[in-house]
């Protein structure tokens, strides 16, 4: 049977934390103290995290494929607005999209 998009969506982001280490700066709302972030908030307009995105599913606020792509999508493109491209963080993102393109 078909799953729902909801099931779908919930069943990407356990697949996604199934990468651990890769997506564990991904998991939660950024805290500029806890991850030496100073400025992310005024950097980033639109956070989003798996965590948060979790949620949006939860509650159906997530209704089409379409945007759940869009938010999984931002949370890869904030890493890479605020992070430099020498940073770890930055290829974890770039290897984080790629694994969520296999998954949609």
């Amino acid at each position: 049977s078909a799953l729902s998009l909801k099931q779908r969506a919930l069943r990407i982001i356990v697949e996604l934390r199934q990468f651990n280490q890769l997506m564990k700066p991904f998991c939660k709302p950024v805290d500029e103290t806890r991850d030496r972030a100073p400025n992310y908030y005024r950097t980033v307009q639109r956070p989003m995290d798996l965590a948060t995105l979790r949620q949006q599913i939860k509650r159906d606020t997530i209704t089409t494929c379409d945007l759940l792509c869009r938010r999984l999508m931002r949370i890869w493109s904030n890493a890479l607005k605020y992070n430099p491209m020498w940073r770890p963080i930055a290829k974890d993102a770039i290897r984080a999209r790629t694994e969520t393109r296999y998954l949609l």
